[in-house]
């Protein structure tokens, strides 16, 4: 795909043999056997301070933060801080902002930004983060530590949403969208990654009703009756052949690569292919191809040893990181309830599609029941609501 897509354009890395790359790595730097805590606690077990006579009042008086004062130091610090500080600036408790300075706009915007944000929301501010300790881990495998700390190594994937191409339109593309960061280990399968990737598009078929009234629960669970899917890296058609009723994806475009010389690409079972065996481009946009034209960008961002404090239970991998901070959808009309139809091609509305909640759409769109105009109507599916 490099004649394509000029690799430069991407800020991406070369091929990198991951396996091979690191491998190199710990032979020059082997993994250490402790941790800092394991050797500190390793140190005072074989060695008796009491016994050595340490004298623990020069001890003390060496480490004593007073000597770490200046001599031209104020002698008034620490001063007393003000009630009601909502800065988090880190010297704020030894310089704080007087009483009268805090009247002042600049002071109370700095105030109210950092009451509402932190550090990591304002560099992040479109994810938010999953915490270990909020991760369910399962009582079977809660014991279970088989990964490897600095031989075993972990990729960050980025999943975007889908894109919607109107075709004839400038300019119609949706803008690219992240939608959550997963880490998996090398010994995971491709398809391992792909389970974990959450798609509204896998749990309802979008299918044109009549009304508001049709009975939606005979349109969900798509991917039960459409489980193909593929992810194409570097060149190679990875296809899910483990459901006997998938469907080989990339017949036809590999046809039109190769009659528009575009490149010779391969396939192979995703089932089989562990990502230790990639050679992938850290930056670099690949695809993932389910329910036959959703496709989802993503990268592989980063990959890096395993560290102590990481999750060392290999069933907890792939896990979801961090995600996307959505909002509901609220009605075009009342703007007060959550969308729950999407409506297009209608006279009634300049936008090309909108959306709405099933009371606004019965009261303005319908009369006893019947379209009042021309229409297409489809149900709008909310990912955290089909999840429960």
């Amino acid at each position: 795909m490099d004649t394509v897509y000029d690799v430069s354009g991407f800020r991406a890395s070369n091929n990198i043999n991951v396996a091979e790359y690191f491998k190199k790595y710990s032979e020059i730097c082997p993994p250490a056997k402790r941790t800092v805590i394991e050797n500190f606690l390793h140190f005072t077990e074989d060695i008796d301070l009491f016994e050595i006579g340490v004298d623990f009042g020069i001890l003390e008086a060496t480490c004593n933060h007073e000597n770490l004062r200046l001599s031209d130091e104020p002698a008034n610090l620490p001063m007393a801080v003000p009630d009601k500080v909502h800065t988090k600036m880190k010297f704020d408790q030894y310089y704080p902002i007087t009483d009268q300075a805090r009247k002042l706009n600049v002071i109370i915007s700095k105030e109210t930004l950092e009451k509402r944000w932190t550090a990591q929301e304002f560099k992040f501010h479109g994810k938010r983060f999953i915490k270990d300790k909020e991760q369910i881990v399962s009582e079977q495998f809660k014991k279970q530590n088989n990964v490897k700390p600095g031989i075993d190594f972990l990729f960050s994937i980025l999943i975007y949403k889908p894109r919607t191409i109107h075709q004839g339109q400038r300019h119609s593309a949706e803008k690219l969208r992240f939608a959550y960061e997963i880490e998996a280990l090398g010994t995971n399968f491709l398809s391992q990654i792909v389970d974990a990737i959450e798609c509204i598009s896998d749990s309802a078929v979008i299918k044109e009703v009549e009304n508001t009234a049709v009975d939606l629960t005979q349109f969900q669970n798509a991917k039960k009756w459409y489980p193909s899917q593929t992810v194409f890296i570097d060149g190679v058609f990875y296809n899910d052949t483990r459901n006997p009723d998938c469907i080989d994806l990339s017949p036809e475009v590999i046809k039109w690569a190769r009659e528009k010389n575009i490149g010779k690409f391969t396939t192979a079972k995703m089932q089989e292919t562990l990502l230790s065996s990639l050679s992938p481009r850290l930056g670099f946009p690949y695809v993932y191809i389910h329910q036959a034209d959703c496709e989802h960008i993503f990268v592989f961002s980063d990959v890096r040893l395993v560290q102590n404090s990481d999750c060392l239970d290999t069933n907890e991998y792939p896990k979801v990181v961090s995600f996307n901070r959505a909002s509901n959808i609220l009605c075009l009309l009342c703007t007060m309830r959550v969308c729950r139809w999407m409506v297009t091609e209608c006279d009634r509305f300049p936008q090309e599609r909108v959306f709405l909640c099933t009371e606004c759409c019965n009261s303005y769109l319908f009369v006893d029941g019947k379209k009042a105009t021309e229409f297409k109507l489809y149900p709008y599916y909310d990912q955290e609501k089909m999840r429960n």
